[in-house]
């Protein structure tokens, strides 16, 4: 059997990336790869000393245990991705120089990524470090898998990919018909591009316009993260709290119960804001293995899709949703000749049958065992 490495530096506590990783590395297994998980541990006794040391140009914080005498017998090396440095360029080189018949691969989960966080100068130090560093892949990566649209990564060719989901892992959402509002529901760990507070404001603007017999908008958010006390500060302001509900963090069966009274999922609003104009996202496949039509504000594959007609691309700008448009998008849907069951089980099926991990992640497999 063939063996990979799969080097991840993400935090186990973020429940949803490592459920995507076990995804992945059971795909692998299930094609007769062996998976080696290397978590990368993070040094929480120094924080203040890495603090300072990944911001300095040629000192690199990266502690990869790796056994290279077992890259001997590695057929492939797989890298979630974070930032470059000088230390991950050196283990790139001699993970190589090792083993030169080996495979790397390294996933980029979104690109560009160089305005992903809030700028800062204490930031741009970090940004111009990875700058320096990520020049240097090209010499040591065979492939870069990218969500984006884009051929070549750092001068690397990519595999392009969509996010996947195991739609067998998530059940359809339940039909309740006994609201009389559009349910609108959107799960995130919060941060300034998932722009919600466009659909806020939307609210606002529709709720305080001059139509009678105004039809029932409700918006659940379920999450946490940087940007929920904006988000309550804006409901406040605006007299909102019976129009918009907040969840926390949700898992496991209070989440599909949530889900199991929304009619519409939100996806990213704002990617626009971290000049990001293309995106696979993960919780846009989640929306539709649950069954629901998907509002967007980043052009996704499903722009490519024209024969998928639960989907609404608005602007990718900052200003506030139109209700209007979103009121005809749910009447198109839930008004036409199809049952709620039949548009839970077509939206269901698209996804299986374009962005299931069996569909998607063959992709992957076919470069790694091709000679």
């Amino acid at each position: 059997m063939q063996r990979l490495l799969y080097i991840t530096p993400v935090n186990k506590n973020l429940v949803g990336i490592w459920k995507k990783i076990k995804m992945q590395v059971n795909y692998f297994e299930k094609k007769k790869i062996s998976v080696d998980i290397l978590d990368v541990k993070r040094d929480t006794n120094h924080r203040i000393l890495n603090a300072i040391l990944k911001r300095i140009p040629y000192v690199g914080i990266h502690r990869w245990s790796i056994n290279f005498e077992d890259i001997k017998n590695t057929d492939y090396v797989y890298i979630r991705y974070e930032k470059s440095d000088y230390q991950f360029v050196k283990s790139l080189k001699t993970i190589k120089e090792t083993n030169p018949k080996i495979k790397v691969l390294v996933e980029i989960p979104t690109y560009p990524y160089d305005n992903e966080g809030q700028i800062s100068i204490s930031n741009i130090l970090i940004i111009l470090k990875d700058r320096r560093n990520r020049r240097k892949m090209y010499k040591y990566v065979d492939r870069i898998i990218t969500f984006s649209d884009d051929q070549f990564i750092f001068g690397i060719p990519t595999i392009r990919v969509s996010n996947a989901v195991n739609t067998q892992n998530i059940t359809p959402k339940k039909i309740i018909t006994s609201s009389m509002a559009i349910n609108v529901i959107a799960v995130a760990n919060f941060a300034f591009w998932h722009g919600y507070d466009r659909f806020i404001k939307g609210l606002y603007n529709y709720y305080n316009s001059d139509n009678r017999n105004k039809e029932s908008i409700i918006l659940h958010l379920v999450g946490i993260g940087n940007e929920l006390e904006h988000y309550k500060s804006l409901v406040s302001k605006y007299k909102l709290e019976k129009k918009v509900i907040f969840y926390g963090k949700m898992e496991g069966r209070e989440l599909d119960e949530i889900y199991d009274k929304c009619d519409i999922g939100l996806d990213a609003l704002g990617r626009h804001r971290s000049k990001v104009y293309y995106n696979s996202t993960l919780k846009g496949k989640e929306y539709g293995a649950k069954g629901l039509p998907i509002i967007s504000g980043v052009r996704t594959e499903l722009d490519n899709h024209e024969d998928f007609k639960y989907y609404l691309r608005v602007p990718a700008e900052d200003s506030p949703i139109d209700m209007i448009k979103v009121i005809h998008f749910y009447n198109e849907i839930y008004n036409s000749i199809e049952s709620k069951e039949e548009i839970i089980n077509n939206i269901r099926n698209y996804t299986e049958s374009n962005f299931d991990v069996n569909v998607v992640w063959e992709k992957v497999v076919n470069f790694l065992k091709n000679k």
